[in-house]
C-alpha cells in the first residue's frame, strides 16, 4: 500500500475506533420497575431420572432507560435444587 493511501486509512481506524465505543448510562432509578411474562413458574412434578426440567419466561424494561441488574438468585438461594441460565451463564445465583 503506498504512503498517500496509508496516512488516510490510517487516520479513518483511529477515528472510528473513537466514536465507536460508548460507556452505557445505566439507571439508578428506584421507580423503575422491570414486568415478566410470568409471575410464577412452577413445576408439578419432578422426577428424579430426567434430566432437566425447562422453563422460559422473559424480563422486559420498558423504561426510557437501561437497568443494571447486579445479581439474579433463586428464592431458595444456594440451596435450591434448580439452577438459573442467564446468557449462557449457569448457577443457582448470577452475579
Amino acid at each position: 500500500m503506498s504512503k498517500r493511501l496509508l496516512l488516510p486509512f490510517l487516520g479513518l481506524i483511529i477515528l472510528s475506533a473513537f466514536f465507536s465505543c460508548r460507556k452505557d448510562d445505566f439507571s439508578s432509578d428506584p421507580n423503575y420497575k422491570l414486568e415478566f411474562s410470568q409471575d410464577t413458574v412452577m413445576f408439578d412434578t419432578v422426577f428424579t431420572s430426567v434430566g432437566s426440567s425447562t422453563e422460559v419466561f422473559t424480563v422486559y424494561n420498558n423504561n426510557p432507560d437501561p437497568i443494571k441488574i447486579s445479581s439474579l438468585r433463586l428464592e431458595s438461594g444456594s440451596s435450591s435444587s434448580y439452577r438459573l441460565n442467564v446468557d449462557g451463564v449457569s448457577g443457582k445465583i448470577i452475579l
